[in-house]
């Protein structure tokens, strides 16, 4: 050390600088990176439970229209901020089937709110049903999509599991069941 000239260690310090400043960088960005991945596990989360609610709330909704054809009470719209807003900072951490499974959820989302904002734009007393049994499928698939991304960290898909695609698709057919006795 005692060789080195004040332009060598200028150097050394600049370069050491420089490395320490992008060592941070990286870190912070890791850092970043993780608390979203979190976040976004945490909306999934939330909206399983919001997407369970908001499906008893279809298939009651749809019951008390058929009694007595009057008005119907709506569950509020599945809100996904950090989706819409962190995605792309998160997409690489995520395997391929685990995006493939996020897209699957977040679209019967989309079509969920969609179903929603039909359903309180004036519509055809005749659509309602059908709107109501739309809404209830997407909530219903979104939330087990969920549930099941969670159990598995996302690394398979609900797809794959016959046993459990029959059951949502039995559950489908209890709210059918109980629709043709009114």
């Amino acid at each position: 050390m005692d060789n080195l000239s004040k332009a060598e260690i200028a150097i050394l310090s600049v370069f050491l600088g420089w490395f320490l400043g992008q060592g941070a960088e990286f870190i912070k960005s890791f850092i970043k990176q993780r608390r979203t991945l979190k976040a976004l596990y945490l909306e999934l989360s939330d909206m399983s439970e919001h997407l369970k609610n908001s499906k008893n709330r279809c298939a009651k909704s749809l019951c008390e229209f058929l009694d007595n054809q009057n008005g119907i009470i709506l569950p509020q719209p599945v809100s996904t901020p950090i989706y819409d807003n962190f995605y792309k900072d998160i997409c690489m951490k995520l395997t391929s089937e685990q995006r493939k499974t996020c897209h699957q959820i977040y679209a019967h989302a989309i079509s969920f709110n969609n179903k929603l904002s039909e359903l309180s734009e004036q519509v055809d007393k005749s659509d309602i049903p059908n709107k109501l049994i739309e809404a209830h499928i997407d909530a219903a698939w979104a939330h087990e999509l969920i549930d099941h991304f969670i159990e598995h960290d996302g690394k398979s898909s609900l797809l794959e599991n016959k046993d459990k695609v029959d059951q949502i698709n039995d559950g489908f057919q209890v709210v059918w069941r109980q629709l043709e006795k009114l």
